[in-house]
């Protein structure tokens, strides 16, 4: 069961977000990507409520969805830019946009820093994608335990199950990380392991 939320467990020190826009010319096509997939996979039912974060790779830093945010319903506010994060302190240092970014924000900045062959994260938590039975029936790597919710450690457990350029992880009890070369990419990856993951529970 998927820990309630209660909130970033990151530290935001004062100044390191500057609540501003970041609807750019730039930026236009990310964030245009960013809700259509959002949408797509709300539709598809793999998005329970306010649960979820993607993200994408830009210059200086990555963009990802708010925390708390509806991934079925994004609106330009619901995206913000990061610069910079402190993985030791579990920090944001740098930041731009009207809320604060995704409580995952350091499992997203600690697998940007290690893949520098990922450009799109997708975590959802899908409730067909969290058990160690599902893990093994589609091959796929889990946690060894139960995590919280955007922690650091959670986010060195990840990383390292993905180290070896595996796209795929399902933090147990909790849902899955997606990750790949372009959001698409990572998008598709995300509804084949679902529907994959929805065959072999009919199957039991």
């Amino acid at each position: 069961m998927a820990e309630e939320y209660h909130g970033v467990k990151y530290r935001v020190p004062e100044g390191a977000l500057t609540r501003k826009a970041i609807f750019t010319t730039t930026n236009k096509p990310v964030i245009r990507a960013i809700k259509k997939i959002g949408k797509d996979l709300s539709e598809r039912g793999i998005v329970p409520g306010t649960t979820g974060n993607i993200s994408m790779r830009v210059p200086g830093g990555f963009i990802i969805t708010a925390t708390a945010s509806n991934l079925s319903s994004l609106s330009d506010d619901d995206l913000i830019m990061v610069y910079d994060f402190d993985f030791g302190s579990n920090s944001l240092i740098r930041a731009e946009g009207l809320k604060k970014p995704s409580s995952e924000t350091p499992l997203h900045w600690k697998l940007y820093a290690s893949r520098k062959d990922v450009n799109a994260i997708i975590h959802v938590h899908d409730p067909a994608l969290i058990t160690e039975k599902i893990a093994e029936k589609l091959k796929l790597p889990i946690t060894e335990k139960e995590l919280s919710y955007g922690t650091t450690e959670t986010a060195e457990a990840v990383s390292t199950i993905l180290a070896d350029k595996g796209n795929a992880a399902i933090i147990k009890g909790h849902g899955i990380v997606v990750v790949a070369n372009t959001i698409e990419e990572c998008a598709d990856r995300v509804i084949t392991l679902h529907r994959r993951a929805v065959s072999a529970l009919k199957q039991q």
